[in-house]
């Protein structure tokens, strides 16, 4: 799902992040900007994605692992082994 983020003088214009992200590390991402802590009491799926929007040409994703789910199907499974290396299982029904 494309994303639009701005933030002048942190973001730089017209940046395009190449690598994947989840709209979840939204929630950890802004926990990192106002500088409090993830909740402990839970899992949160989420990576903090500030680093890549700060520096777009950076090509790691925090993700080791991304579901792609549709309702409550699982549907694909991106495995990022390295950058030269991203595996994809995809379900069809």
């Amino acid at each position: 799902m494309p994303t639009v983020a701005m933030w002048p003088n942190v973001i730089p214009a017209k940046s395009v992040i190449s690598v994947p992200t989840s709209q979840m590390d939204v929630f950890t991402t802004i926990h990192q900007i106002v500088n409090i802590s993830v909740p402990k009491d839970r899992i949160i799926d989420g990576q903090n994605i500030l680093p890549l929007l700060r520096n777009p040409h950076n090509l790691t994703s925090p993700h080791k692992y991304l579901f792609h789910y549709c309702g409550s199907y699982l549907h694909g499974v991106r495995y990022i082994e390295d950058s030269d290396n991203v595996w994809k299982l995809l379900f069809y029904s």
